[in-house]
């Protein structure tokens, strides 16, 4: 994407050469408004062909008939029953936007939580992910404190970062810790971050894939586990192979883990720049747990970490009867705008907008 950025100012600078070598004075002042407003104007641009063209990917040839929600029938409530239907339970067999996905994600996309279909190798994964991720919550606590009050004490004087890249550091040492349990060496870190990174940069189309980048990250951790540095109480009984498990280590946690986590930050530190009275109160001694949770919460709704979430219909789907399951639970006031929406066919692949 930042290469097609790239390309447009560049043609528009050959518009402005070219109306000043004319003499067309009118039309170089035209010219150099609409260049001055361009930050107004031309991101929507970008991010509008960029959805136009992922949508078209979606909705080819082999991938079924694809459904952008919400949208005029379906609103934000439906979209929330739709995802959570069992009915959209598939995520990449016959999407030409996952094939899309798997390329970026290489290697290893065959073994990401996000792309497996269900079934006995996704409950595979899945077993190694809960036992990878059933860690006491105080090792957490205590390790989170150490990176971050060791990151804020490596701020000195003032500087211009992107707060995401600023995190990632952090989140690369904290996530190493608690999966390898050693600290990792300013080598390793600078290795995890340019793969996190490259990945990140890759699905956002602002850079090509650096396989030598990916590839060291999942040698490495193939490396350690061969070293036996994952506890055998991670890794008995999950049926991965070796391979597999460097594979989910490098792409679930050294680049999902790092990038999403980096992600949550920055727009919780933004958030908080801004709301100094929440800022107050989460740096208060005495906060509550449940306070923390909220706006953490809040958070993630109000910026979700995926923009787009592909499912592809497995079976058919009643969206009224999900959203009068919900309303008796949950809102029993609130009104749909959604009429009964059956979606009946066999693979549908629908183009999910948080």
């Amino acid at each position: 994407m930042r290469a097609f950025t790239s390309f447009v100012v560049s043609c528009w600078l050959v518009v402005l050469v070219a109306f000043a070598l004319w003499g067309a004075r009118w039309q170089l002042c035209a010219a150099v408004v609409v260049t001055l407003l361009s930050p107004k104007w031309l991101p929507k641009l970008v991010v509008a062909f960029r959805m136009r063209l992922l949508t078209s990917i979606n909705s080819g040839p082999g991938s079924g008939e694809g459904l952008q929600v919400p949208n005029a029938d379906i609103n934000c409530a439906g979209f929330r029953a739709l995802y959570r239907s069992k009915a959209a339970g598939g995520r990449s067999e016959g999407a030409g936007l996952s094939d899309l996905f798997w390329y970026f994600l290489s290697p290893g996309p065959e073994i990401h939580p996000e792309q497996i279909e269900n079934g006995p190798f996704y409950d595979k994964v899945n077993a190694a992910m809960r036992q990878l991720l059933a860690i006491d919550s105080d090792r957490v606590n205590v390790l989170l404190a150490k990176y971050a009050e060791r990151h804020v004490k490596n701020v000195s004087g003032v500087e211009v970062v992107r707060l995401r890249d600023w995190y990632m550091p952090l989140f690369a040492g904290f996530i190493h810790e608690l999966i390898f349990g050693d600290e990792a060496s300013d080598e390793v870190l600078t290795m995890l971050v340019r793969h996190a990174s490259n990945v990140i940069e890759t699905l956002k189309w602002c850079e090509n894939r650096d396989m030598d980048a990916r590839l060291a990250v999942t040698y490495y951790c193939l490396r350690r586990i061969r070293e036996g540095a994952l506890e055998s109480i991670l890794t008995d009984g999950t049926g991965l192979s070796e391979e597999e498990l460097a594979l989910l280590l490098s792409n679930g946690f050294f680049n999902t883990g790092i990038v999403q986590s980096s992600e949550a930050m920055m727009h919780a530190t933004l958030a908080l720049a801004q709301q100094h009275d929440v800022a107050n109160a989460l740096a208060l001694e005495n906060v509550s747990l449940d306070y923390c949770k909220g706006f953490v919460n809040e958070c993630l709704r109000l910026w979700p970490l995926f923009s787009i979430a592909h499912r592809i219909l497995t079976e058919t789907s009643n969206c009224q009867q999900e959203l009068e399951r919900k309303q008796r639970r949950l809102c029993p006031v609130e009104r749909w705008s959604v009429s009964t929406i059956q979606l009946t066919t066999p693979r549908v692949t629908t183009t999910l907008r948080s």
